[in-house]
């Protein structure tokens, strides 16, 4: 799959004489051994990130809870709520009535 799409076969960008085909062969398999240089050489990928311990002594620590003020929130819903409904129960006398229209 790899060379398809660099020798763009695809797409039909192969070019039309030889001696400029040769070199697009040429350079993709310098990029295909530099794949495989960078793939040989490359870090490794650390498969413990992958997978919790659960014998880790970090998960023995204390965590800390939020607390979440339930009545401000609620106050914050009500409030906006009943903007809400002012603005949608007015909005046919603010945006569709010709005397009390906003300039736009």
């Amino acid at each position: 799959w790899t060379t398809v799409a660099l020798l763009g076969v695809n797409d039909g960008n192969l070019p039309v004489h030889r001696g400029m085909r040769q070199k697009r062969y040429e350079s993709v398999e310098k990029m295909l051994d530099l794949l495989d240089v960078v793939r040989r050489i490359g870090p490794k990928f650390p498969m413990d990130a992958l997978f919790l311990d659960p014998h880790d002594p970090e998960w023995d620590d204390d965590m800390t809870y939020l607390y979440v003020d339930y009545p401000l929130y609620k106050r914050y819903l009500m409030y906006s709520s009943v903007w809400a409904f002012i603005f949608l129960y007015n909005y046919n006398i603010m945006f569709h009535n010709k005397n009390m229209q906003f300039v736009t």
